[in-house]
């Protein structure tokens, strides 16, 4: 998957005006534009990074916490940082209820050559405005993340919109270069603000800034709606490059839900897709895909998204794990192309592959995509009947077949997350899998199969904290 680029103009939406902007000179990209995602410290070995939500803190329930664990030549290490509110250095306080670490994503905002970390506090009050939100960075150097760092919300000096009760701004994050000048931008999902709405911050060699900062809404500025029923735009939030025109796009999951479970919703999932432009995104000519548009049912309802390149055309290709099946959708030239999607059966088409039946088909499987296997291609976990089906990468695309990657040990939970992560210097990544209050790691290996498994808490040895009932380790992971 490619991670930074360079190129081309249009127009932006800020606020209530539309404007055409200066273009970004091509020479602003700089050497670090590859930088790996969740490698703080720069030594090519992506850090294990989880989430925490429910952990208490000085006798503060749910403030949440981040915990990093680096990187190595042998894969994931002791070596780890615990971050929060109330850290020396690090702004705000340790609140009751925030759930720091509810979102994560990762890329390098000012462009020095390491990888930074933006976290999700949709929980967050601002002033007296319950679960306002709000979204943390921290900034990566040479030995991993530092307290530098920066707090967003609505009420920050030049972010559209205002602070409200329960917008929760942060529910959803995406990280990518939009407008290819070689620094990473942030998509910032607010799924309850109204009809939903998301919010761009863009890089500079200062970090992330509001100078240029873009709100998108259904209907607004020259962004379409989609056709009835369908709310909460910004719940799930990817950034690729599906068209290889060197700018990361930005894709965008809308879909009407009673809550955050994802449960008893009356309305299936529509993807919004934005390409992105030298000028950042580009509402005109964006594009809507329905469940009816790849002839599923109305109810189909996307859980995740998951973007890597399945078929070696150096596009990025579109996994949409729901609660009925997985599609994938692959890039081209002009974009995705929605199409009624056949069970796969020809590496490098778009299809649906089918999961055995989980325990909890409410919700559906989750899935994520990188090269276990270290051929060169990216593979597909996902998750099903308390397993991990892997379908390999091939030349020509994802085979029809799979593996199942599993652990009798493995305690699985309602809500089951993973990730794909080149955590050692081999040429394998490896397969992070969420249990409960524990994270498996599994080892890929040339013929698909599973290798050696570890498992890490704040029980393993020499990592900070204590594994403690609720507190969720590994709900969260990034990838």
């Amino acid at each position: 998957m490619r991670y930074m680029a360079a190129g081309a103009s249009i127009l932006m939406v800020c606020g209530s005006l539309t404007f055409t902007p200066t273009a970004v000179a091509d020479t602003t990209v700089s050497a670090d534009s590859t930088v790996m995602p969740y490698d703080y410290d720069g030594d090519g070995y992506s850090d294990m990074t989880v989430g925490v939500v429910g952990e208490d803190l000085k006798g503060t329930a749910d403030v949440g916490t981040v915990q990093v664990l680096y990187g190595s030549d042998g894969g994931v290490s002791s070596r780890d940082q615990l971050w929060h509110q109330g850290v020396k250095g690090v702004k705000g306080a340790l609140e009751r209820g925030d759930r720091f670490g509810r979102a994560l994503a990762s890329r390098d905002f000012d462009g020095d050559g390491y990888a930074d970390l933006a976290v999700g506090i949709p929980d967050e009050d601002i002033r007296k405005k319950t679960n306002a939100g709000a979204v943390q960075v921290l900034y990566g150097g040479a030995k991993g993340l530092t307290a530098r760092d920066q707090i967003w919300h609505q009420g920050t000096a030049g972010v559209p919109g205002g602070n409200q009760i329960d917008d929760k701004f942060g529910f959803s994050l995406a990280a990518g270069d939009l407008n290819g000048d070689g620094y990473a931008d942030l998509a910032i999902g607010l799924p309850y603000e109204d009809n939903g709405s998301v919010v761009l911050l863009f890089g500079a060699s200062s970090g992330l800034t509001s100078a240029r900062s873009v709100r998108l809404r259904q209907g607004k500025n020259g962004m379409p709606s989609t056709p009835g029923g369908y709310e909460n735009f910004g719940r799930h939030l990817s950034m690729g490059d599906i068209d290889a025109d060197g700018f990361d796009d930005l894709l965008i999951e809308v879909g009407s839900e009673s809550d955050s479970t994802l449960t008893d919703y009356s309305v299936g999932s529509a993807v919004h897709v934005l390409r992105g432009s030298e000028a950042g995104v580009e509402p005109t000519g964006s594009q809507y895909i329905l469940p009816a548009d790849l002839g599923l049912s109305e109810m189909w309802q996307v859980r995740q998204m998951a973007l890597c390149d399945f078929n070696a055309d150096a596009r990025d290709d579109l996994v949409l794990s729901s609660n009925e099946n997985v599609a994938v959708l692959h890039g081209s030239a002009e974009g995705l192309r929605p199409t009624p999607l056949p069970v796969s059966t020809t590496p490098g088409t778009d299809a649906v592959w089918s999961v055995s039946p989980w325990f909890d088909d409410d919700v559906g499987p989750d899935a994520a995509c990188g090269d276990l296997t270290g051929d060169g291609n990216a593979d597909l976990a996902v998750e099903s009947a308390r397993a991990v089906k892997v379908i390999q990468g091939t030349a020509a695309g994802l085979e029809a077949t799979s593996t199942t990657w599993s652990d009798e040990s493995w305690t699985w939970k309602d809500w089951t997350n993973l990730a794909v992560q080149p955590n050692s210097g081999g040429t394998h990544a490896w397969l992070v899998v969420n249990t409960i209050n524990d994270v498996a790691v599994l080892r890929g290996t040339a013929d698909g199969t599973a290798g050696p498994i570890e498992t890490w808490s704040q029980n393993s040895p020499g990592v900070k904290g204590r594994k403690e009932a609720g507190d969720a380790f590994g709900l969260i992971l990034g990838r």
